[in-house]
């Protein structure tokens, strides 16, 4: 299986989301799934935000060594794509039809995208984190559930 998170520059919320969800994944002894994340506009190769990195330390989630990918650049194939907001599923959608996406809280069961943090300081990014790992616990522990 491949969970593929999105977002839009592949520098803020879909690196911390794939730290945070390897990390659910690992606690609930789920081996054999690959955790990537990318962007819907941007260029290959950018480092995480410093407050990306920063938050996740907070977490005990190392994410210094993330490298921004495009979303183009993957193939979705059969993976479960987990956008940050709906305008990212959006574009999803239009670029790859049959591929199985969904908004990360709306497949959790929540209400909401979560919210750009960058230029919006420390407090934003950790009620992002906050947003998504409230969520990933939740599909994480329905995949443990699931057996995948």
């Amino acid at each position: 299986m491949k969970i593929v998170m999105v977002c839009t520059g592949n520098t803020c919320r879909s690196p911390m989301a794939e730290g945070l969800m390897r990390r659910a994944l690992s606690a609930r002894g789920i081996d054999g799934v690959e955790v990537l994340s990318a962007g819907t506009f941007t260029r290959s190769d950018y480092p995480a935000s410093h407050e990306s990195v920063d938050e996740m330390r907070a977490r005990g989630i190392d994410i210094r060594d993330h490298r921004s990918t495009r979303l183009t650049d993957l193939n979705l194939g059969d993976a479960l794509v987990l956008c940050m907001a709906s305008g990212h599923l959006r574009e999803v959608k239009r670029s790859a039809p049959s591929v199985n996406a969904h908004t990360l809280r709306d497949y959790a069961g929540l209400m909401g995208d979560i919210r750009d943090p960058i230029g919006r300081g420390p407090v934003a990014y950790h009620q992002a984190a906050e947003m998504m790992n409230e969520a990933i616990e939740i599909i994480a522990n329905r995949l443990a559930k699931e057996g995948v």
